[in-house]
């Protein structure tokens, strides 16, 4: 007997002993009262042997007679001699006019001797390997000893590159590059040492790099001007792991409070967030837990007094604002104070980097800084310019 066939006769007896209704059990079997009274009648009159079906081991009804298994055994012996299953089931029908499913025609081969059903594959598992304590201990280089890619790296030596192997052309292609890499630095250098106000964020972000330098963790927000922190040169990520981006939603706010806690797992590291002063107002009521944690960050506030990415939207869809401005506008300084906190607001950018070096010595003290620079809200990277006037002008036709 099967398990199902055991746990009915099980059920059967309960009905029997009246412990459970007919009901009961019908539902508990998952069939109809009237089947489940077929069967207890079965039961009554033949015990657990009664609930065996009367069609086991007996031919099915929908059997092929075997003449004419007969018939197609020789066929497929013959004029599809080396055939597959599916190949076989076709020309059967169209030569021979003989309709039979790939499924039969596969077991009477299986059956013959004349075909080997396929083993099912096992499945593989592919367990994550763990991190490497050190970076290097893990390398992988796809290397040759020919030339393929263009005229350059012929092969490779303990996952280097051996550069006695490098063509001329490379080396000069290299050296090109190199050059114009050190022009447009230069170049973006000499950009952010512009004066003039209101301080333009690409100079913040350029002189946040130069003085936090390395052992530094970059804390991304949501917003237009912190996105000058996505270009490089204007901030280069010096440490591995050194950014931590907004989340896929890019909630506002998530990087102000997510600075406590990248602090709490990194002590040794400096912690800095950039943020608009819309998100820094959405969270700040966390600046007090990295006080009480001891988690010394220093948070830039990008201030335009306005919520910067949605008013530019507005601007691009016929320049219709609402409730994008900020009217009432904070005390950062004194939020920074009552939270007992180092705070400064900047309006210069000669007091740019004073004052980052300032909140850096402060973190190092143990103390978290706030720093409150009003910026030019008109001041958007370019490729952020580019996407919101691709993004927009489809809707414009609705206005």
């Amino acid at each position: 007997m099967t398990e199902q066939e055991i746990d009915r006769g099980k059920l059967m007896q309960m009905a029997e002993e009246k412990r459970i209704t007919q009901r009961e059990g019908a539902k508990r079997l998952g069939i109809s009262e009237r089947h489940f009274r077929r069967l207890l009648q079965r039961y009554r009159q033949g015990g657990d042997q009664g609930l065996i079906s009367g069609h086991r081991l007996k031919p099915s009804n929908n059997r092929m007679d075997a003449e004419k298994r007969n018939e197609i055994l020789d066929l497929l012996l013959t004029t599809c001699e080396g055939f597959g299953p599916t190949l076989a089931s076709e020309k059967l029908e169209e030569r021979e006019g003989i309709r039979v499913s790939k499924e039969t025609v596969r077991q009477i081969l299986i059956e013959e001797g004349k075909h080997r059903a396929k083993t099912k594959k096992k499945e593989r598992a592919h367990p994550l390997r763990k991190r490497r304590a050190r970076r290097g201990e893990l390398v992988q280089i796809d290397g040759s000893y020919h030339a393929w890619l263009e005229t350059g790296v012929g092969r490779t030596v303990n996952g280097r590159a051996d550069s006695n192997r490098l063509s001329p052309e490379w080396g000069s292609r290299r050296g090109e590059i190199a050059h114009a890499k050190q022009l447009y630095e230069a170049e973006i250098a000499a950009e952010c040492q512009t004066g003039g106000t209101p301080i333009k964020t690409r100079r913040v972000v350029y002189e946040l790099n130069q003085v936090f330098g390395k052992n530094t963790i970059l804390v991304n927000e949501n917003g237009s001007q912190g996105l000058w922190s996505y270009y490089s040169p204007y901030y280069k990520v010096l440490e591995r792991d050194g950014v931590v981006a907004p989340g896929e939603q890019t909630c506002m706010g998530g990087g102000v409070m997510g600075t406590v806690g990248a602090k709490l797992a990194r002590p040794e590291i400096n912690m800095v967030c950039l943020t608009g002063d819309g998100a820094f107002q959405m969270y700040n009521q966390d600046v007090p837990t990295a006080v009480q944690d001891g988690a010394p960050v220093t948070r830039v506030i990008l201030n335009t007094s306005s919520l910067g990415w949605t008013k530019y939207s507005q601007q691009l869809l016929g320049e219709r604002y609402i409730a994008v401005d900020f009217e009432t506008r904070p005390d950062f300084v004194a939020m920074a104070r009552a939270f007992h906190c180092h705070g400064e607001r900047i309006e210069d950018p000669s007091q740019i980097r004073p004052a980052l070096e300032r909140a850096l010595q402060t973190n190092h003290n143990g103390k978290p800084a706030i720093l409150d620079v009003v910026v030019d809200p008109d001041d958007h990277p370019e490729g952020f310019v580019e996407f919101k006037h691709l993004k927009n002008e489809p809707r414009k036709k609705y206005l």
